[in-house]
Protein backbone atom coordinates (compact mmCIF):
# COMPACT_ATOMS: atom_id res chain seq x y z
CA UNK A 1 0.00 0.00 0.00
CA UNK A 2 1.42 3.38 -0.99
CA UNK A 3 1.52 6.37 1.44
CA UNK A 4 -0.97 8.34 -0.65
CA UNK A 5 -3.43 5.45 -0.63
CA UNK A 6 -3.10 5.18 3.14
CA UNK A 7 -3.74 8.89 3.57
CA UNK A 8 -6.87 8.75 1.40
CA UNK A 9 -8.24 5.76 3.34
CA UNK A 10 -7.46 7.54 6.59
CA UNK A 11 -9.33 10.63 5.39
CA UNK A 12 -12.35 8.51 4.47
CA UNK A 13 -12.40 6.84 7.92
CA UNK A 14 -11.54 10.08 9.77
CA UNK A 15 -8.89 8.25 11.80
CA UNK A 16 -5.86 10.49 11.03
CA UNK A 17 -6.29 14.23 11.89
CA UNK A 18 -2.73 15.02 10.79
CA UNK A 19 -3.49 13.56 7.38
CA UNK A 20 -6.62 15.74 7.17
CA UNK A 21 -4.62 18.88 7.92
CA UNK A 22 -1.90 17.95 5.43
CA UNK A 23 -4.42 17.29 2.67
CA UNK A 24 -6.40 20.52 3.05
CA UNK A 25 -3.23 22.59 3.46
CA UNK A 26 -1.92 21.15 0.20
CA UNK A 27 -5.14 22.07 -1.59
CA UNK A 28 -5.02 25.62 -0.17
CA UNK A 29 -1.37 26.11 -1.16
CA UNK A 30 -2.16 24.85 -4.66
CA UNK A 31 -5.02 27.35 -5.14
CA UNK A 32 -2.97 30.26 -3.78
CA UNK A 33 -0.03 29.38 -6.00
CA UNK A 34 -2.25 29.18 -9.10
CA UNK A 35 -3.85 32.51 -8.26
CA UNK A 36 -0.54 34.29 -7.75
CA UNK A 37 0.94 32.77 -10.90
CA UNK A 38 -2.10 33.75 -12.95
CA UNK A 39 -2.07 37.30 -11.55
CA UNK A 40 1.61 37.98 -12.19
CA UNK A 41 1.69 36.16 -15.53
CA UNK A 42 -1.33 38.11 -16.77
CA UNK A 43 0.20 41.45 -15.71
CA UNK A 44 3.42 40.52 -17.44
CA UNK A 45 1.61 39.49 -20.60
CA UNK A 46 -0.36 42.75 -20.65
CA UNK A 47 2.85 44.75 -20.21
CA UNK A 48 4.54 42.89 -23.07
CA UNK A 49 1.56 43.32 -25.42
CA UNK A 50 1.25 46.98 -24.48
CA UNK A 51 4.95 47.58 -25.16
CA UNK A 52 4.65 45.87 -28.56
CA UNK A 53 1.58 47.96 -29.42
CA UNK A 54 3.25 51.22 -28.44
CA UNK A 55 6.40 50.29 -30.36
CA UNK A 56 4.37 49.51 -33.48
CA UNK A 57 2.60 52.87 -33.18
CA UNK A 58 5.94 54.68 -32.97
CA UNK A 59 7.15 52.89 -36.10
CA UNK A 60 4.04 53.99 -37.99
CA UNK A 61 4.58 57.60 -36.93
CA UNK A 62 8.19 57.62 -38.05
CA UNK A 63 7.43 55.95 -41.36
CA UNK A 64 4.15 57.53 -42.41
CA UNK A 65 3.92 60.88 -40.66
CA UNK A 66 7.32 62.46 -40.27
CA UNK A 67 8.50 62.92 -43.82
CA UNK A 68 12.12 62.57 -44.83
CA UNK A 69 14.02 65.46 -46.36
CA UNK A 70 14.09 63.65 -49.68
CA UNK A 71 10.33 63.11 -49.61
CA UNK A 72 9.67 66.77 -48.84
CA UNK A 73 11.79 67.88 -51.78
CA UNK A 74 9.76 65.80 -54.24
CA UNK A 75 6.31 67.15 -53.36
CA UNK A 76 4.08 68.22 -56.24
CA UNK A 77 1.34 70.85 -55.96
CA UNK A 78 -2.19 70.12 -57.15
CA UNK A 79 -3.33 72.70 -59.71
CA UNK A 80 -6.86 72.75 -58.26
CA UNK A 81 -6.36 72.97 -54.48
CA UNK A 82 -2.58 73.63 -54.18
CA UNK A 83 -2.18 70.67 -51.80
CA UNK A 84 1.38 69.32 -51.67
CA UNK A 85 1.45 65.58 -52.45
CA UNK A 86 4.22 63.01 -52.26
CA UNK A 87 5.89 62.15 -55.54
CA UNK A 88 4.51 58.59 -55.52
CA UNK A 89 0.85 59.70 -55.52
CA UNK A 90 -0.81 59.78 -58.94
CA UNK A 91 -3.81 61.76 -57.70
CA UNK A 92 -4.21 64.51 -55.13
CA UNK A 93 -5.11 62.86 -51.83
CA UNK A 94 -7.16 65.90 -50.82
CA UNK A 95 -9.36 66.63 -53.86
CA UNK A 96 -8.80 63.55 -56.03
CA UNK A 97 -7.53 65.45 -59.10
CA UNK A 98 -5.04 63.56 -61.23
CA UNK A 99 -1.46 64.73 -61.17
CA UNK A 100 -1.22 65.58 -64.87
CA UNK A 101 -4.35 67.74 -64.82
CA UNK A 102 -3.80 71.47 -65.40
CA UNK A 103 -6.27 74.32 -65.32
CA UNK A 104 -4.59 76.00 -68.27
CA UNK A 105 -4.57 72.93 -70.55
CA UNK A 106 -1.77 71.60 -72.71
CA UNK A 107 -0.76 73.17 -75.98
CA UNK A 108 -1.07 70.99 -79.04
CA UNK A 109 1.29 71.27 -81.99
CA UNK A 110 -1.50 70.30 -84.36
CA UNK A 111 -4.57 72.51 -84.43
CA UNK A 112 -7.71 70.49 -83.96
CA UNK A 113 -5.92 67.45 -82.56
CA UNK A 114 -7.57 65.75 -79.60
CA UNK A 115 -4.54 63.70 -78.59
CA UNK A 116 -3.86 65.34 -75.23
CA UNK A 117 -2.62 62.94 -72.61
CA UNK A 118 -1.44 65.62 -70.22
CA UNK A 119 -4.75 66.69 -68.71
CA UNK A 120 -6.27 63.48 -67.42
CA UNK A 121 -8.86 63.98 -64.72
CA UNK A 122 -12.36 62.95 -63.82
CA UNK A 123 -13.93 65.96 -65.49
CA UNK A 124 -17.16 66.25 -67.52
CA UNK A 125 -16.89 65.46 -71.21
CA UNK A 126 -17.49 69.11 -72.02
CA UNK A 127 -14.07 69.84 -70.57
CA UNK A 128 -12.26 67.36 -72.77
CA UNK A 129 -9.07 68.72 -74.35
CA UNK A 130 -10.69 67.93 -77.70
CA UNK A 131 -13.03 70.87 -77.16
CA UNK A 132 -10.22 73.22 -76.05
CA UNK A 133 -7.19 73.02 -78.32
CA UNK A 134 -4.76 75.79 -77.51
CA UNK A 135 -2.45 77.36 -80.06
CA UNK A 136 1.26 76.86 -79.66
CA UNK A 137 2.21 80.47 -80.36
CA UNK A 138 2.74 83.04 -77.59
CA UNK A 139 0.12 85.68 -78.37
CA UNK A 140 -2.50 87.55 -76.37
CA UNK A 141 -5.06 85.38 -78.10
CA UNK A 142 -3.43 82.28 -76.63
CA UNK A 143 -3.52 83.82 -73.15
CA UNK A 144 -7.20 84.64 -73.60
CA UNK A 145 -7.95 81.07 -74.65
CA UNK A 146 -6.06 79.73 -71.64
CA UNK A 147 -7.95 82.11 -69.38
CA UNK A 148 -11.32 80.98 -70.74
CA UNK A 149 -10.21 77.36 -70.48
CA UNK A 150 -9.29 77.79 -66.80
CA UNK A 151 -12.52 79.65 -66.10
CA UNK A 152 -14.66 76.87 -67.55
CA UNK A 153 -12.77 74.17 -65.70
CA UNK A 154 -13.06 76.00 -62.38
CA UNK A 155 -16.79 76.41 -62.87
CA UNK A 156 -17.13 72.66 -63.43
CA UNK A 157 -15.23 71.37 -60.41
CA UNK A 158 -16.94 68.62 -58.47
CA UNK A 159 -18.02 69.10 -54.87
CA UNK A 160 -14.86 67.53 -53.43
CA UNK A 161 -12.60 69.76 -55.52
CA UNK A 162 -14.55 72.88 -54.57
CA UNK A 163 -14.30 72.07 -50.89
CA UNK A 164 -10.55 71.50 -51.08
CA UNK A 165 -10.03 74.69 -53.07
CA UNK A 166 -12.05 76.91 -50.75
CA UNK A 167 -9.96 76.05 -47.71
CA UNK A 168 -7.76 78.98 -48.79
CA UNK A 169 -10.62 81.53 -48.77
CA UNK A 170 -10.06 82.80 -45.21
CA UNK A 171 -6.86 83.40 -43.26
CA UNK A 172 -5.95 84.76 -39.83
CA UNK A 173 -3.95 88.00 -40.04
CA UNK A 174 -2.32 90.21 -37.42
CA UNK A 175 -3.92 93.65 -37.11
CA UNK A 176 -0.97 96.05 -37.07
CA UNK A 177 -2.88 98.66 -35.09
CA UNK A 178 -4.19 96.48 -32.26
CA UNK A 179 -1.97 93.42 -32.55
CA UNK A 180 -5.05 91.16 -32.50
CA UNK A 181 -5.52 88.13 -34.73
CA UNK A 182 -8.37 88.97 -37.13
CA UNK A 183 -10.07 87.23 -40.03
CA UNK A 184 -9.32 88.31 -43.57
CA UNK A 185 -10.46 87.03 -46.93
CA UNK A 186 -7.61 85.52 -48.90
CA UNK A 187 -8.89 86.86 -52.19
CA UNK A 188 -8.12 84.82 -55.29
CA UNK A 189 -4.79 83.52 -54.01
CA UNK A 190 -4.99 80.30 -56.02
CA UNK A 191 -6.36 82.04 -59.11
CA UNK A 192 -3.40 84.44 -59.09
CA UNK A 193 -1.00 81.49 -58.89
CA UNK A 194 -2.65 79.70 -61.80
CA UNK A 195 -3.00 82.76 -64.01
CA UNK A 196 0.57 83.88 -63.38
CA UNK A 197 1.62 80.40 -64.40
CA UNK A 198 -0.47 80.78 -67.57
CA UNK A 199 1.19 84.08 -68.48
CA UNK A 200 4.64 82.73 -67.61
CA UNK A 201 4.08 79.71 -69.83
CA UNK A 202 2.54 81.40 -72.83
CA UNK A 203 4.49 84.69 -72.96
CA UNK A 204 7.95 83.19 -72.70
CA UNK A 205 10.08 84.80 -75.40
CA UNK A 206 7.33 87.14 -76.62
CA UNK A 207 8.81 90.64 -77.18
CA UNK A 208 5.69 92.58 -76.17
CA UNK A 209 4.61 90.61 -73.10
CA UNK A 210 6.26 90.07 -69.69
CA UNK A 211 8.37 87.01 -69.01
CA UNK A 212 8.71 84.92 -65.85
CA UNK A 213 10.43 87.72 -63.96
CA UNK A 214 8.27 90.53 -65.29
CA UNK A 215 5.24 92.34 -63.99
CA UNK A 216 2.11 90.22 -64.21
CA UNK A 217 -0.26 92.97 -63.10
CA UNK A 218 -1.91 93.18 -66.51
CA UNK A 219 -5.48 94.38 -67.00
CA UNK A 220 -6.14 91.02 -68.65
CA UNK A 221 -4.85 89.21 -65.57
CA UNK A 222 -6.93 91.32 -63.19
CA UNK A 223 -10.05 90.68 -65.27
CA UNK A 224 -9.24 86.99 -65.41
CA UNK A 225 -9.03 86.68 -61.64
CA UNK A 226 -12.52 88.08 -61.13
CA UNK A 227 -13.97 85.90 -63.87
CA UNK A 228 -12.19 82.66 -63.00
CA UNK A 229 -12.94 82.72 -59.26
CA UNK A 230 -15.39 80.15 -57.97
CA UNK A 231 -18.92 81.36 -58.41
CA UNK A 232 -20.41 82.78 -55.23
CA UNK A 233 -17.39 82.09 -53.06
CA UNK A 234 -15.84 85.56 -53.26
CA UNK A 235 -19.13 87.49 -53.31
CA UNK A 236 -20.57 85.75 -50.23
CA UNK A 237 -20.32 87.55 -46.90
CA UNK A 238 -18.55 85.51 -44.23
CA UNK A 239 -19.91 85.08 -40.70
CA UNK A 240 -18.35 83.78 -37.50
CA UNK A 241 -20.18 82.48 -34.45
CA UNK A 242 -19.86 84.21 -31.10
CA UNK A 243 -21.11 83.23 -27.65
CA UNK A 244 -22.89 86.18 -26.02
CA UNK A 245 -23.60 86.18 -22.27
CA UNK A 246 -26.70 88.07 -21.12
CA UNK A 247 -28.75 88.14 -17.88
CA UNK A 248 -31.47 86.25 -19.72
CA UNK A 249 -28.98 83.69 -21.05
CA UNK A 250 -26.22 83.35 -18.40
CA UNK A 251 -24.86 80.24 -20.13
CA UNK A 252 -24.52 82.14 -23.37
CA UNK A 253 -26.41 82.36 -26.62
CA UNK A 254 -24.98 81.85 -30.08
CA UNK A 255 -24.92 84.84 -32.40
CA UNK A 256 -23.26 85.56 -35.75
CA UNK A 257 -21.17 88.52 -36.84
CA UNK A 258 -19.53 89.45 -40.12
CA UNK A 259 -16.10 87.85 -40.31
CA UNK A 260 -14.10 90.51 -42.15
CA UNK A 261 -11.84 92.14 -39.55
CA UNK A 262 -13.45 90.20 -36.68
CA UNK A 263 -11.20 88.86 -33.93
CA UNK A 264 -10.28 85.24 -34.53
CA UNK A 265 -10.73 83.69 -31.10
CA UNK A 266 -8.06 81.19 -30.09
CA UNK A 267 -9.26 77.75 -29.07
CA UNK A 268 -5.91 76.77 -27.57
CA UNK A 269 -4.17 77.71 -24.34
CA UNK A 270 -2.04 80.78 -25.17
CA UNK A 271 0.47 79.73 -22.51
CA UNK A 272 1.25 76.62 -24.59
CA UNK A 273 1.26 78.04 -28.12
CA UNK A 274 1.85 81.68 -28.90
CA UNK A 275 0.31 83.41 -31.91
CA UNK A 276 3.75 83.63 -33.51
CA UNK A 277 4.27 79.87 -33.12
CA UNK A 278 0.91 79.07 -34.68
CA UNK A 279 1.59 81.46 -37.54
CA UNK A 280 4.87 79.68 -38.26
CA UNK A 281 3.12 76.31 -38.21
CA UNK A 282 0.44 77.57 -40.62
CA UNK A 283 3.14 78.12 -43.25
CA UNK A 284 4.20 74.45 -43.20
CA UNK A 285 3.03 71.76 -45.59
CA UNK A 286 0.34 69.36 -44.44
CA UNK A 287 2.90 66.61 -43.85
CA UNK A 288 4.95 68.90 -41.60
CA UNK A 289 1.82 70.08 -39.78
CA UNK A 290 0.83 66.48 -39.17
CA UNK A 291 4.25 65.67 -37.74
CA UNK A 292 4.04 68.77 -35.51
CA UNK A 293 0.57 67.74 -34.32
CA UNK A 294 1.67 64.19 -33.49
CA UNK A 295 4.71 65.48 -31.64
CA UNK A 296 2.81 67.88 -29.40
CA UNK A 297 -0.19 65.65 -28.70
CA UNK A 298 2.19 62.90 -27.59
CA UNK A 299 3.55 65.25 -24.91
CA UNK A 300 0.01 65.67 -23.55
CA UNK A 301 -0.46 61.95 -22.87
CA UNK A 302 -0.32 60.88 -19.21
CA UNK A 303 2.19 58.02 -18.68
CA UNK A 304 0.69 54.57 -18.07
CA UNK A 305 2.14 54.30 -14.55
CA UNK A 306 0.14 57.39 -13.49
CA UNK A 307 -3.16 55.82 -14.43
CA UNK A 308 -5.29 54.93 -17.44
CA UNK A 309 -8.89 55.41 -18.53
CA UNK A 310 -10.81 52.14 -18.67
CA UNK A 311 -14.13 52.08 -20.52
CA UNK A 312 -16.30 49.05 -19.76
CA UNK A 313 -18.66 48.84 -22.72
CA UNK A 314 -21.93 46.94 -23.06
CA UNK A 315 -22.25 45.88 -26.70
CA UNK A 316 -26.05 45.82 -26.51
CA UNK A 317 -26.09 49.52 -25.53
CA UNK A 318 -22.83 50.63 -27.13
CA UNK A 319 -23.55 54.26 -28.07
CA UNK A 320 -25.35 55.33 -24.89
CA UNK A 321 -22.96 53.45 -22.62
CA UNK A 322 -19.86 54.90 -24.34
CA UNK A 323 -21.16 58.48 -24.49
CA UNK A 324 -22.12 58.34 -20.82
CA UNK A 325 -18.62 57.31 -19.73
CA UNK A 326 -16.96 59.86 -22.04
CA UNK A 327 -19.03 62.64 -20.46
CA UNK A 328 -18.11 61.45 -16.95
CA UNK A 329 -14.39 61.51 -17.74
CA UNK A 330 -12.38 64.38 -16.28
CA UNK A 331 -9.91 66.53 -18.23
CA UNK A 332 -6.96 64.55 -16.86
CA UNK A 333 -8.61 61.21 -17.65
CA UNK A 334 -9.08 62.22 -21.28
CA UNK A 335 -5.28 62.50 -21.54
CA UNK A 336 -4.64 59.08 -20.00
CA UNK A 337 -3.99 55.90 -21.96
CA UNK A 338 -7.27 54.39 -23.14
CA UNK A 339 -8.23 50.78 -22.53
CA UNK A 340 -11.45 49.12 -23.68
CA UNK A 341 -13.20 46.17 -22.03
CA UNK A 342 -16.44 44.68 -23.36
CA UNK A 343 -18.67 43.37 -20.58
CA UNK A 344 -18.79 39.60 -20.09
CA UNK A 345 -16.07 39.06 -22.70
CA UNK A 346 -12.52 37.84 -22.05
CA UNK A 347 -9.70 39.63 -23.80
CA UNK A 348 -6.63 41.78 -23.24
CA UNK A 349 -6.76 45.19 -24.94
CA UNK A 350 -3.42 45.59 -26.66
CA UNK A 351 -4.92 47.82 -29.33
CA UNK A 352 -7.35 45.43 -31.03
CA UNK A 353 -10.33 46.09 -28.76
CA UNK A 354 -9.68 49.82 -28.95
CA UNK A 355 -9.73 49.79 -32.76
CA UNK A 356 -12.89 47.67 -32.73
CA UNK A 357 -14.57 50.14 -30.37
CA UNK A 358 -13.70 53.09 -32.60
CA UNK A 359 -15.08 51.23 -35.63
CA UNK A 360 -18.34 50.21 -33.94
CA UNK A 361 -18.86 53.67 -32.46
CA UNK A 362 -18.32 55.37 -35.83
CA UNK A 363 -20.84 53.07 -37.50
CA UNK A 364 -23.48 53.68 -34.84
CA UNK A 365 -22.95 57.44 -34.55
CA UNK A 366 -23.45 58.04 -38.28
CA UNK A 367 -26.15 55.41 -38.78
CA UNK A 368 -29.29 57.04 -40.20
CA UNK A 369 -31.40 55.10 -37.67
CA UNK A 370 -29.57 56.79 -34.79
CA UNK A 371 -31.01 60.11 -35.96
CA UNK A 372 -28.10 62.40 -35.09
CA UNK A 373 -26.46 62.82 -38.52
CA UNK A 374 -27.54 62.46 -42.12
CA UNK A 375 -25.49 61.97 -45.28
CA UNK A 376 -25.45 64.93 -47.65
CA UNK A 377 -23.45 65.81 -50.74
CA UNK A 378 -20.61 63.43 -51.61
CA UNK A 379 -21.64 61.21 -48.65
CA UNK A 380 -20.42 63.83 -46.18
CA UNK A 381 -22.26 63.91 -42.85
CA UNK A 382 -24.06 66.91 -41.40
CA UNK A 383 -25.97 67.31 -38.14
CA UNK A 384 -29.61 66.35 -38.66
CA UNK A 385 -31.91 69.35 -38.05
CA UNK A 386 -34.42 67.05 -36.28
CA UNK A 387 -31.84 65.41 -34.00
CA UNK A 388 -33.96 66.37 -30.97
CA UNK A 389 -36.52 63.81 -32.16
CA UNK A 390 -33.94 61.06 -31.69
CA UNK A 391 -33.33 61.94 -28.04
CA UNK A 392 -34.10 64.73 -25.60
CA UNK A 393 -30.43 64.59 -24.61
CA UNK A 394 -29.20 65.01 -28.20
CA UNK A 395 -26.93 67.93 -27.23
CA UNK A 396 -25.16 65.78 -24.64
CA UNK A 397 -24.70 63.11 -27.31
CA UNK A 398 -23.04 65.68 -29.56
CA UNK A 399 -20.75 66.75 -26.71
CA UNK A 400 -19.73 63.14 -26.11
CA UNK A 401 -19.24 62.60 -29.86
CA UNK A 402 -16.93 65.63 -29.88
CA UNK A 403 -14.84 63.97 -27.17
CA UNK A 404 -14.89 60.74 -29.16
CA UNK A 405 -13.58 62.48 -32.29
CA UNK A 406 -10.97 64.30 -30.21
CA UNK A 407 -9.86 61.02 -28.68
CA UNK A 408 -9.58 59.56 -32.19
CA UNK A 409 -7.22 62.39 -33.16
CA UNK A 410 -5.29 61.89 -29.94
CA UNK A 411 -4.88 58.15 -30.62
CA UNK A 412 -4.17 58.58 -34.34
CA UNK A 413 -7.25 56.54 -35.30
CA UNK A 414 -8.88 56.85 -38.72
CA UNK A 415 -12.66 57.29 -38.53
CA UNK A 416 -14.54 55.90 -41.52
CA UNK A 417 -16.78 58.95 -41.95
CA UNK A 418 -16.41 62.34 -43.62
CA UNK A 419 -18.01 65.49 -42.24
CA UNK A 420 -19.49 68.18 -44.47
CA UNK A 421 -17.32 71.24 -45.07
CA UNK A 422 -19.57 73.66 -43.07
CA UNK A 423 -19.33 71.36 -40.05
CA UNK A 424 -15.53 71.37 -40.25
CA UNK A 425 -15.68 75.17 -40.43
CA UNK A 426 -17.84 75.37 -37.30
CA UNK A 427 -15.43 73.09 -35.41
CA UNK A 428 -12.41 75.16 -36.45
CA UNK A 429 -14.16 78.52 -36.05
CA UNK A 430 -13.63 79.40 -39.72
CA UNK A 431 -16.09 81.90 -41.29
CA UNK A 432 -19.24 80.47 -42.86
CA UNK A 433 -20.55 81.82 -46.18
CA UNK A 434 -23.71 81.35 -48.20
CA UNK A 435 -21.76 79.32 -50.76
CA UNK A 436 -21.10 76.67 -48.09
CA UNK A 437 -24.77 75.65 -48.37
CA UNK A 438 -23.79 73.89 -51.59
CA UNK A 439 -21.99 71.24 -49.53
CA UNK A 440 -25.15 70.47 -47.55
CA UNK A 441 -28.01 70.72 -50.06
CA UNK A 442 -27.01 71.61 -53.61
CA UNK A 443 -30.62 71.85 -54.83
CA UNK A 444 -31.58 74.35 -52.14
CA UNK A 445 -28.35 76.27 -52.77
CA UNK A 446 -29.03 76.55 -56.51
CA UNK A 447 -32.62 77.69 -55.91
CA UNK A 448 -31.62 80.36 -53.40
CA UNK A 449 -28.76 81.54 -55.60
CA UNK A 450 -31.22 81.90 -58.49
CA UNK A 451 -33.47 84.05 -56.27
CA UNK A 452 -30.46 86.13 -55.26
CA UNK A 453 -29.19 86.75 -58.78
CA UNK A 454 -32.45 87.32 -60.64
CA UNK A 455 -34.72 90.35 -60.59
CA UNK A 456 -38.49 90.35 -60.26
CA UNK A 457 -38.60 87.36 -57.93
CA UNK A 458 -41.36 89.07 -55.93
CA UNK A 459 -43.77 87.92 -58.62
CA UNK A 460 -43.23 84.37 -57.36
CA UNK A 461 -45.02 85.35 -54.11
CA UNK A 462 -42.57 83.44 -51.92
CA UNK A 463 -43.01 84.02 -48.18
CA UNK A 464 -40.66 81.21 -47.03
CA UNK A 465 -43.32 79.57 -44.87
CA UNK A 466 -43.61 75.82 -44.68
CA UNK A 467 -46.12 73.32 -43.36
CA UNK A 468 -45.27 70.43 -41.11
CA UNK A 469 -47.28 67.54 -39.73
CA UNK A 470 -47.32 67.61 -35.93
Amino acid sequence: MTPSTAILRGLQKGENPNANFFFYASILIMFVSCGLYNFFFKRRLEAQLLAQHQASQEQVYRQDVIASDQGMENLWACDVCDFKNYDGHKTCILCGTERDFTLYGKASSKRGSGNDDGAKTAMPSSLSPTNFVLMNDSTPRTIKKNRNFAKLRLNNLNIRQKGARRRHDWVRNVDEASGDIVWGRNRDVLDHKVLKRIVAKDTRGHPHLPNDDGDFDLPMLRDSVSSVSSAGSVASVGYVSKLVLTPKHPDGRMSFETAEGQTAFQTVNPTVFSSADLKDVSQLTFQQKHAWFVQYTSTMEVPWEYGHMLLEIDRSNLLHNSCEQLLWASHDQLHQSLRIKFLNEPGVDAGGLEREWFTLMTEEIFDERTGLFHAGMDNAYMIRPTSSDASEDHLMYFQAIGRFVGRGLFEGMLLDAHLALPLYKHILGTPITFSDLEFVDVELYNNLRWLKQNKGVESLCLDFRYQSIQ
